[in-house]
């Protein structure tokens, strides 16, 4: 039998809607940056135009973390993206398509070592994604 309790069951339950909400989110906006960037149908203007989920009701840690901190759409973006890699790294995917630009290195750097495989993004794919416009 498990030792997690009803309260503790509402409070994971809780805090993975509010990460994937805020991940569908990032998501959109990282698609429709990308759809802005290379001139491709839309259906939105700008990404100031995704509307970001609202916590203002939700119980969550995170959500509490945000509304604590006062965190922005744009900050809100970075933390996300953040623990993006660790939650559902497929997200960053649109980085990673073979004809892109972004495999240059300007949004990233392969590191290969023993201890670590993987990508370190830089400041220049939040750079990107933001538009430099929150």
């Amino acid at each position: 039998m498990s030792d997690v309790t009803m309260i503790e069951l509402f409070a994971i339950t809780a805090n993975s809607n509010a990460l994937q909400w805020e991940l569908n989110w990032l998501e959109a906006v990282i698609s429709t940056r990308f759809e802005l960037y290379f001139n491709q149908e839309s259906p939105y203007g700008s990404i100031e135009e995704i509307d970001e989920p609202n916590l203002t009701d939700n119980q969550s840690a995170y959500a509490q973390l945000v509304r604590e901190h006062s965190l922005g759409n744009y900050e809100r973006l970075m933390l996300i993206m953040a623990l993006a890699p660790h939650i559902r790294p497929q997200v960053l995917d649109f980085f990673f398509h073979p004809k892109s630009y972004v495999r240059s290195g300007i949004y990233g750097i392969w590191w290969d070592s023993r201890q670590y495989s993987g990508w370190f993004f830089t400041d220049g794919r939040d750079n990107f994604i933001s538009g430099s416009r929150f």
